[in-house]
């Protein structure tokens, strides 16, 4: 069955990913999971374990714990008050059936259907001061009136410490609103291992719980948006329902938090872009490039399971490929000799509908392809071989030449003689038609040091990207709809062009030129070259010798393979944004691997592993 039998996108992620990128939080976010008074911020030797924070959390300042105002000594006056230390040094996720996590018998294992577990190390370290310190405090000892406001802490030389093993089972629910929801873990039992007597352990159970609910999984977790990547199509996801096709969503299940998602995708209408801007000239040059990335392979990790699968069906692989559409808007100016006349074309359009249907072979077919030619406008600059008419003797003069001869009028001695301007814009159509197959590119900024950081590229605006692209292996193009009348008309404009040039002979050196190049027809066949029909002869000229269908098929060609990705990310992938107040913290970002496609009728699979 296709991951998304019942679902328009299917995302899971496996137990061993995410635990990866807890870790990547913890040395990324260090202060999320370290809390401690100013003694213990100024000397870090006062912490119960060391913290393994990431290198750019001590390049960018931001802090290895968070402050904590220092436990009061009750009943003492002045307000004294000890330093403390507590920090989570270890998280990890176990999904059903079970096989990460070893729970503890009040848990009764093994972990059941639909259900997660938890497992988290914390570390505590309480400081006392020394019997010194306290006997000197008593010689001094002096009561205050109760107006004290700061609480004066008690040095002492390092922390008495102690770490604890809290294990959880619950499950995961999908709450929120409409294009917001989260997934929140649901703790409903907990243990802390080896704890008495019972009432400890219920108070320090209960102040877990209270942590967890109300702190550290408070929020939840936001689905990862990986539909912001499809390339500027609007996206509105909606978690599946539940029903008989999909018992649970999210499930808990293979080792794998999967979810399953319908969502309502619309791509904008295709635009229209003049390829010759109003009045004539050159055409407008392409936009310029705002990044200059060089595609290649990507960074790949040892063998081993994906932690990360997203499919999207094939309807949707359809509204994916209309932005990749919609980007084409090639602008050509083709021109050749052809003999006794010169071809100019301006030609610039558009892509319009499009049927794409995915194969188990792993390609994707694009038919029903309409190239809308906006702008057609063909100029043929005609240079006919000049004719001379008269010059014949009205009076001879026996045995001796002629008394008197007629004038002799010569035509078409100009360079060109005349231009036949064909407008076609907006009447012309062609058809496409392509077979694809999806390709993995990874790309680097062209300018980027080997030795700038990710962090930096981030800042920059010119992060690495893993990209989905459309790699053809047939191309083809052909007209489709040139009208009837626009034989007519080029007629029409050949038999204008002559009469204005032939515009201030008599009449009978008119007739006797048309009467020499056969009238109108025969000067579109005889000048032009004509062998056959008009609109076979337009075709070929315009596909053919002025080489418009390789130029498209090359343009098209680039725009696929190169400038438009299907689907594209960042590489590290964004999980947590940057904070500047209260405290700079830098974006926690997770390096993505081993990047891989596969297609088959029914959808389009991407699998990735998450980089250590």
């Amino acid at each position: 069955m296709a991951f998304t039998s019942n679902c328009d996108v299917f995302l899971s992620v496996n137990e061993a990913g995410i635990n990866l990128v807890v870790g990547h939080v913890m040395r990324q976010r260090p202060s999320l999971f370290n809390y401690g008074t100013d003694a213990v911020m100024r000397n870090p030797r006062l912490l119960c374990a060391p913290i393994n924070a990431a290198p750019a959390v001590f390049a960018r300042n931001n802090p290895l714990i968070t402050r904590e105002a220092p436990v009061p000594i009750i009943a003492t006056k002045p307000q004294y008050g000890l330093d403390y230390v507590i920090q989570l040094t270890r998280a990890e996720v176990d999904f059903s059936p079970g096989n990460v996590i070893a729970l503890p018998a009040e848990l009764h294992p093994p972990l059941p259907a639909q259900r997660l577990a938890l497992h988290f190390q914390v570390c505590a370290g309480l400081g006392c001061p020394s019997d010194d310190l306290v006997t000197s405090l008593l010689h001094q000892h002096q009561r205050t009136d109760g107006r004290q406001t700061d609480i004066i802490v008690l040095p002492s030389i390092q922390l008495n410490c102690f770490c604890l093993d809290v294990y959880a089972i619950g499950d995961a629910r999908i709450v929120g609103p409409a294009n917001d929801e989260r997934v929140f873990p649901n703790v409903d039992a907990l243990d802390i291992v080896d704890i008495k007597p019972d009432g400890l352990e219920n108070s320090l159970l209960c102040y877990v719980e209270l942590m967890l609910r109300l702190g550290l999984l408070a929020d939840g977790f936001s689905i990862p948006n990986l539909t912001q990547s499809f390339m500027g199509i609007t996206v509105s996801p909606v978690p599946t329902p539940v029903s008989a096709a999909v018992p649970f969503n999210p499930a808990l299940e293979d080792d794998q938090l999967k979810l399953f998602v319908n969502v309502t995708a619309t791509a904008p209408p295709p635009t229209v872009q003049p390829c010759v801007p109003t009045g004539g000239g050159p055409p407008p040059p392409p936009p310029t490039p705002t990044r200059s990335i060089g595609w290649g392979a990507g960074p790949a990790t040892p063998p081993g399971p994906n932690h990360l699968t997203v499919a999207t069906s094939a309807p949707l692989v359809g509204t994916m490929f209309a932005s990749v559409r919609n980007a084409f808007h090639p602008c050509f100016t083709p021109s050749g000799s052809f003999g006794p006349f010169t071809a100019r074309l301006a030609a610039g359009g558009h892509l319009e509908n499009g049927t794409v249907t995915l194969a188990n072979d792993g390609t994707i077919s694009i038919t029903d392809l309409a190239l809308k030619w906006d702008t057609l406008k063909l100029n043929l600059d005609v240079d006919i071989p000049q004719i001379c008419v008269g010059g014949f003797c009205i009076i001879p003069i026996p045995f001796d030449g002629c008394l008197l001869r007629a004038p002799e009028i010569c035509i078409f001695g100009g360079h060109p003689d005349f231009t036949i301007p064909l407008d076609l814009s907006g009447l012309i159509t062609s058809r496409v038609t392509a077979t694809v197959r999806p390709l993995i590119r990874y790309g680097v900024e062209t300018t980027r040091p080997a030795t700038m950081s990710d962090l930096d590229a981030e800042d920059a605006g010119i992060p690495n990207l893993w990209a989905v692209f459309l790699d053809p292996t047939f191309l083809h193009i052909e007209f489709v709809d040139i009208p009837d009348f626009v034989a007519n008309l080029l007629q029409s404009l050949v038999d204008a062009a002559v009469d204005n040039l032939l515009g201030g002979l008599p009449g009978w050196a008119k007739d006797l030129i048309k009467s020499i190049l056969g009238g109108a027809i025969g000067i579109i066949r005889t000048i032009l070259g004509i062998p056959g029909d008009i609109i076979t002869w337009l075709s070929n000229l315009l596909g053919v010798d002025l080489n418009l269908f390789d130029l498209v098929t090359t343009a098209l060609g680039q725009l696929l393979l190169r400038d438009m990705p299907l689907f594209q990310i960042e590489d590290p992938y964004k999980v947590m944004e940057p904070q500047t107040t209260p405290v700079p913290l830098i974006p926690v970002k997770i390096p993505v691997r081993d990047l891989a496609v596969q297609v088959n009728s029914a959808e389009m699979v991407l699998q990735a592993k998450v980089g250590g």
